[in-house]
């Protein structure tokens, strides 16, 4: 292959390959973790838990992590409709010593300032709920559980 049609297609591919890194962190929504302080200092290792999502208005896009020394040890994803509750149950890994609930709700029509509203309870192995329940509106949320042994 001629060197000089060779340079040009690395040059190409270099300033695509930035375009798409520019385009994918603009278009990246800014993250914040929420950390939910719980009774006892966190959620128990080994015990199961409730995730209780509802969405509100949109469909939204659930992911459960367990991190071990912030190394994701365990993941779990799901859908819920829009008007739908759904429970997540999910044990926490003996190791863990974090757990986030990723939540992104859709856009509500083609504004991209607004988006439906989720809901998320957390209850106990008896469904019992440890903490009140708390609605979001943002567009991407993190909320984060410390983990206690």
């Amino acid at each position: 292959m001629n060197s000089l049609i060779q340079f040009k297609k690395i040059r190409t591919m270099k300033k695509l390959m930035l375009a798409l890194f520019i385009a994918a962190v603009v278009n990246v929504p800014a993250a914040e973790a929420i950390l939910i302080p719980l009774p006892g200092g966190g959620l128990q290792s080994g015990v199961l838990y409730i995730f209780r999502i509802s969405a509100n208005i949109t469909d939204v896009a659930v992911m459960l992590l367990a991190l071990v020394r912030n190394r994701l040890e365990l993941e779990q994803t799901l859908m819920v409709p829009a008007g739908g509750t759904v429970d997540l149950p999910f044990t926490i890994p003996s190791r863990a010593n974090e757990v986030i609930l990723v939540l992104d709700p859709a856009m509500i029509g083609s504004d991209p300032q607004f988006f439906g509203d989720v809901t998320v309870t957390i209850l106990d192995q008896n469904l019992v709920p440890i903490i009140p329940a708390l609605t979001f509106t943002d567009s991407h949320i993190e909320v984060v559980c410390e983990v206690v042994p």
